[in-house]
Order: C-alpha cells, then sequence, then structure tokens
C-alpha cells in the first residue's frame, strides 16, 4: 500500500460510532508490519510518544538496511568532517560505488 501524504478528519454526532471507527482502525493498523500504533491519552503523554516513535523509527529503519548501508552509517558517525573521500576509504568503497 502506498504512503500518502492525506489527512482524514472524523466526524459526526455523539453515538454516530467515530469511537468504534477509530478502535478498529487502530486494530487493524497493528496488524500491519509497516505501521506503528502508539496510543495516547492526554497531552502529557507527548514525551512518551516522541521516545517510543524515535525508538520504533529507528528500529525499523536499521533493521531493513544492507550490511553496506549500515557500514557506511557507522563511518559516517565515525568520520571527522564528513568528507565523502573519507567516508568511501573508511569503508574501502571505489569513487564509482560509493553515489
Amino acid at each position: 500500500m502506498p504512503v500518502t501524504d492525506q489527512i482524514y478528519i472524523i466526524s459526526g454526532l455523539r453515538g454516530t460510532g467515530k469511537t468504534i471507527l477509530f478502535s478498529s482502525l487502530i486494530k487493524d493498523f497493528r496488524q500491519m508490519d509497516d505501521w506503528i500504533v502508539i496510543q495516547l491519552k492526554t497531552y502529557d503523554d507527548m514525551p512518551e510518544y516522541d521516545r517510543m516513535l524515535a525508538s520504533a523509527s529507528y528500529s525499523k529503519m536499521w533493521t531493513e538496511m544492507s550490511a553496506l548501508d549500515k557500514k557506511v552509517c557507522r563511518a559516517i558517525a565515525a568520520t571527522d568532517g564528513g568528507k565523502v573521500k573519507d567516508i568511501r576509504n573508511t569503508v574501502s568503497l571505489s569513487c564509482y560505488s560509493f553515489q
């Protein structure tokens, strides 16, 4: 399913099923591998939400990276100044394979 930049608003009178619909959507999204569902109760939960989202995002990205991508990321973090030539030398790649 392609990701889109669309926003949906669920609105309606009291008792028309908004919460039931939303609960059903949450249940369905939790079963999908490409969705992360975090349920907030109050505004006070935002710092915890930020931590959970950062952790889940980092974990998902890192597990889907190739071994070479991980090696390049480590080299970027370890290379002072971030020059491409230095990063390329750290991971032993030719200038033609590092694009």
